[in-house]
């Protein structure tokens, strides 16, 4: 007994169509998980620092353990070390401005070409 593959029965014209949508949608896939992965990047490039710089700025002196602990270079806050608290608030405002230059940088460099683009009608 001999058996008939599905694309001898419907032609060898199907067959070209059909890898040639299947290839679209890989593109396209593949095209909306690049522009994904690009957004995703990008948001942690800026929500970092910020919640970081916010934790500081708001709790410096658990904010200055935190970072001791994580990577052992930063100085250790005691409850009466003020120059320390200074210290940490200075490195919250600015990874808050770190941020924000990210924000404003991503803004003119991709918002703002962007809108043009589609505002013209390209």
């Amino acid at each position: 007994m001999t058996s008939v593959k599905p694309t001898a029965l419907l032609g060898d014209s199907l067959r070209g169509v059909d890898s040639k949508i299947i290839q679209n949608v890989g593109l396209v896939s593949q095209a909306r998980g690049v522009f994904l992965q690009l957004v995703l990047i990008y948001l942690i490039v800026c929500l970092v620092p910020l919640s970081l710089g916010t934790y500081l700025l708001l709790a410096p002196r658990r904010g200055g353990n935190f970072l001791n602990d994580a990577f052992a270079i930063f100085p250790h806050v005691e409850p009466g070390d003020r120059l320390k608290n200074l210290f940490y608030r200075a490195l919250g405002l600015g990874l808050i401005a770190v941020s924000s230059f990210y924000v404003h940088q991503i803004y003119l460099n991709i918002a703002v070409p962007l809108a043009r683009f589609f505002r013209n009608g390209r």
